[in-house]
């Protein structure tokens, strides 16, 4: 289906620049193939999940885990920037007390 100066995966909805990706990529997309939304896609991924959690305990374990840990990086990240600030603030009121002395 083409739209304005794009062409869209009548699956998916992804969207190209030319028919030849649009086409390439219909070819294998899931959503195309089997003419279900992206939703059901998507509900049937996580039902195959459920189910996958409950035959592999461990490795659900370990996917929970290693999701919090990428959550809290977010928190890490912000943590170093402000301590990075705090010390160049320092250095600088430092700097002028050791000029004004």
């Amino acid at each position: 289906m083409k739209t304005m100066t794009q062409w869209l995966c009548d699956g998916c909805k992804a969207r190209f620049d030319t028919k030849k990706e649009a086409e390439k990529h219909e070819e294998t997309c899931v959503a195309f193939a089997t003419g279900a939304s992206l939703s059901e896609i998507q509900e049937k991924y996580n039902e195959r999940l459920s189910e996958n959690r409950l035959e592999e305990p461990h490795q659900a374990l370990i996917s929970d885990h290693l999701s919090s840990i990428s959550e809290n990086m977010y928190w890490v990240g912000l943590l170093a920037q402000i301590t990075v600030f705090a010390i160049i603030v320092q250095m600088i009121v430092f700097g002028i007390l050791i000029l004004t002395f």
